[in-house]
């Protein structure tokens, strides 16, 4: 595989956020239609708009045509044809979630991100969390970020997200997890953007967040971006994080992942993995 140079990696991040910062125009001028086409997918709260599929375009057309070698795995792409990545190699792969947090889009909230992430040899070299409605999410106006000080979980706040009409045994796993968890932090949130949570837990804006069932594309700009800001990025178990499969934890230090494994009992479903080799792009 052919080596890249940090001018290479800048350039093609120049490229990306251009083309984020013109996406974001589109769901901005989109989001206040009350009359927009919406579709489901795997179930009722799993949704897709026109918007959602012109965005991805947008990027993926306006990658492409710059990096015509380059492979990519978008969430739209991939959820029209069977919903798992069919191919993932070491080539340049740009990883894209053309608006996380659809429901929020749907219901003309605007807590919605677009993340976009490049892989290099499996390992992430670029992330780019943007939330049109906030400059430029994570970036925080090209100004540096870094996690919290946090390092207790009874003085945290944490992220975690709820999924309604998921079926029994989903819904009594996320009920156990809220009562094992509330107990112990110092404040619970739930925003509706897996993007934008790792853009919250990266900048300080709160200390942990752990998902179960979220997919490659929700995760891999976001890890990066918790990685580079000082952030701890793991596998609920305290493993290392395997992007595909489909489970992370991030936190504001080590001490507080150690205190959130030991005292909080964090339940997960099996999830079909979105591909089937181990991909550990943060290690």
């Amino acid at each position: 595989m052919t080596d890249y140079s940090d001018e290479d990696i800048t350039h093609f991040y120049n490229v990306a956020l251009d083309l984020v910062d013109k996406a974001g125009k589109v769901v901005v001028s989109a989001i206040e239609n009350r009359d927009k086409k919406i579709a489901e997918k795997a179930s009722p709260t799993d949704l897709v708009t026109e918007t959602d599929k012109a965005v991805e375009d947008l990027l993926v057309s306006g990658l492409k045509k710059q990096f015509p070698n380059h492979d990519f795995i978008g969430e739209e792409d991939v959820s029209a044809q069977s919903g798992c990545v069919s191919n993932f190699s070491s080539k340049p792969t740009w990883i894209i979630d053309p608006i996380d947090g659809t429901m929020n889009f749907v219901h003309t909230n605007p807590l919605v991100t677009i993340s976009v992430g490049l892989t290099i040899n499996g390992k992430l070299v670029i992330g780019i969390i943007s939330a049109p409605f906030k400059g430029r999410g994570a970036t925080c106006n090209s100004k540096p970020i870094k996690v919290s000080n946090c390092t207790q979980l009874s003085l945290a706040q944490c992220i975690l997200e709820v999924w309604s009409r998921d079926g029994a045994e989903s819904e009594a796993k996320q009920q156990a997890n809220f009562s094992s968890i509330v107990s112990k932090v110092h404040s619970v949130r739930s925003l509706g953007s897996a993007c934008l949570n790792f853009a919250f837990v990266a900048a300080g804006n709160s200390d942990v967040y752990c998902h179960a069932g979220i997919r490659c594309w929700d995760m891999a700009a976001g890890a990066l971006i918790v990685q580079e800001s000082g952030g701890v990025v793991l596998d609920p178990s305290g493993k290392d994080f395997d992007l595909m499969s489909r489970r992370i934890l991030v936190a504001s230090s080590q001490d507080l992942v150690k205190e959130w494994i030991t005292q909080v009992d964090f339940k997960t479903s099996e999830f079909k993995r979105d591909y089937p080799d181990v991909i550990f792009p943060c290690s």
